[in-house]
């Protein structure tokens, strides 16, 4: 069994890009990868845990670090992704763009970015592994958020139990959510999708040479960039579906049972129909 660990990162400038970033390999490198992650979060100077942000920042674990500290611990952190080697998937849409084109129009879990980044990366990795030939299926971990758990994983499972294609296979239909504090690979993948939001920011801050590289598996890693296009395109075919737009949240809280039980198969078409699939890379 594989399983992909995901977190994201999101720009507070231009158009406020968020970034999912996913981290894949199997059960059992992740279990050796956790065992060195751990030892080296605990070499000296020690840090409970790692966020990218609070290291840049010199904040919370990073507190008190010097620059030199803090890059050391970072790209010790990094070479031990290295070494185990994960291949990747990230996905990313503009917040603005989402905001403008989507939220109007979307039932109440879609209304959130998120919800179309985690689809995008579920069904983007299956079509990843299919092009390389991988045909184990792929556990999904995302970082825990307040909310998003019960706000979207009953239409995303149900999703992915009506899709199509050859790749649907490779979905395992463990999809949840974590926190990466017990799941420490997701801290990995935090490292991934700051990198990869700070790069599409501009140029990437001193100390963070040679950070991608050992992060990245250069003609392996695949991607999904949301452009406003795609956006337009899933607006208007929201606006084929029914009173869509009037399922509040309260609405939702009584659709979840339905959704559960996998009665809304017709609602569900409809909205694979409006473009929710993720573009080929």
């Amino acid at each position: 069994m594989l399983r992909a660990y995901i977190d994201d990162s999101v720009s507070n400038t231009g158009d406020r890009r968020l970034v999912l970033a996913a981290l894949i390999q199997s059960e059992a490198t992740w279990a050796a990868f956790e065992v060195d992650w751990r030892r080296a979060l605990a070499e000296p100077p020690a840090i409970g845990y790692f966020k990218m942000a609070e290291a840049q920042n010199r904040r919370d674990q990073f507190k008190g670090f010097s620059e030199k500290e803090r890059n050391r611990k970072v790209h010790a952190l990094a070479d031990i992704v290295a070494r185990h080697a994960p291949w990747g998937f990230h996905a990313s849409v503009s917040t603005t763009d989402y905001r403008e084109l989507i939220e109007p129009a979307a039932p109440f879990p879609m209304r959130t970015p998120y919800f179309l980044l985690f689809y995008a990366i579920v069904f983007g990795v299956a079509r990843m592994h299919e092009a390389l030939s991988v045909s184990e299926p792929c556990d999904f971990i995302f970082d825990q958020h307040s909310g998003l758990d019960k706000k979207t994983l009953p239409m995303l499972n149900d999703m992915i139990a009506t899709s199509s294609g050859s790749w649907g296979g490779q979905i395992s239909g463990s999809v949840r959510f974590a926190d990466d504090k017990d799941e420490v690979a997701i801290q990995a993948s935090d490292l991934l999708a700051w990198l990869i939001r700070r790069e599409g920011d501009g140029q990437l801050p001193p100390g963070c040479d040679g950070l991608m590289d050992k992060l990245v598996i250069y003609g392996v890693n695949r991607f999904a960039d949301v452009d406003r296009a795609w956006l337009e395109q899933i607006s208007a075919g929201f606006s084929e579906i029914p009173r869509a737009n009037s399922i509040d949240k309260q609405g939702w809280r009584e659709m979840i049972p339905i959704w559960e039980g996998g009665h809304a198969k017709a609602l569900n078409d409809a909205v694979i129909a409006a473009g929710l699939y993720p573009p080929e890379d």
